[in-house]
């Protein structure tokens, strides 16, 4: 299991290290939790989510909640994602296991 943390929004970098990484990407479940607001390149982003998607791994994306629990994170990006493939939810603690139990299952 490998954890990567970096401050500041490069999520396309964070995608392309979790790719690098991955040995059977059948095997593999890449978990992001973000805004999905980059701050860098949304092409780059988008880019890096497809390589590990098209390699085989689930991308599991779980935006950010605030304080309330109340979703807080670029739509718009969450549904081009999905679109390319991933799976997204703004989720609470509580479904989170139901909700991955049903995408590997």
């Amino acid at each position: 299991m490998y954890i990567f943390l970096e401050p500041g929004t490069n999520i396309s970098r964070a995608l392309q290290y979790c790719n690098s990484l991955m040995e059977n990407p059948h095997k593999t479940i890449v978990i992001l939790v973000t805004d999905l607001y980059e701050g860098r390149s949304y092409a780059a982003m988008y880019s890096s989510a497809k390589d590990i998607i098209e390699s085989g791994a689930k991308l599991i994306i779980l935006p950010a909640l605030g304080i309330d629990a109340e979703p807080v994170y670029d739509r718009g990006a969450a549904e081009k994602m999905v679109a390319l493939g991933a799976n997204v939810a703004a989720i609470t603690p509580g479904g989170l296991a139901k909700w991955i139990a049903q995408i590997i299952a």
